[in-house]
């Protein structure tokens, strides 16, 4: 459920979503035997989530108290989507992070590496 990224994925973000809501927590990566391996990592967290599903579509179930109890497939909106930042998480699932297919491309081309990803289906 936690999104680490490297330096250069953190700047690519940062540069694609500049008016996002994210916040970025540096760590430390030790090595196994207990040496800093590198200090140029981090947490990243948008903030909230985005109203993104097409629910019908995705087959959301709610429980009594209004929670999400189970979702059959997450299937986008387009609507909804129009003006969505390059990361996010889904609102009814906030364990999921959303990229755009610009952001995994840049990531791509500038060598960013292990970010991996399933194609979302958009419908309306």
């Amino acid at each position: 459920g936690y999104l680490i990224a490297s330096k250069t994925a953190k700047e690519i973000v940062e540069e694609l979503c500049p008016k996002s809501q994210i916040e970025y927590f540096p760590f430390t990566l030790y090595n196994h035997k207990g040496r800093v391996h590198s200090s140029d990592y981090f947490f990243i967290n948008p903030i909230g989530g985005l109203d993104c599903l097409n629910e019908k579509a995705s087959g959301v179930v709610y429980n009594n108290d209004g929670d999400v109890r189970s979702i059959k497939e997450l299937i986008l909106d387009p609507e909804k989507i129009k003006t969505a930042p390059h990361l996010f998480r889904i609102a009814q699932d906030r364990i999921k992070y959303v990229i755009s297919k610009q952001l995994g491309e840049t990531f791509a081309q500038r060598g960013v590496t292990n970010i991996r990803g399933t194609p979302l289906r958009v419908e309306a």
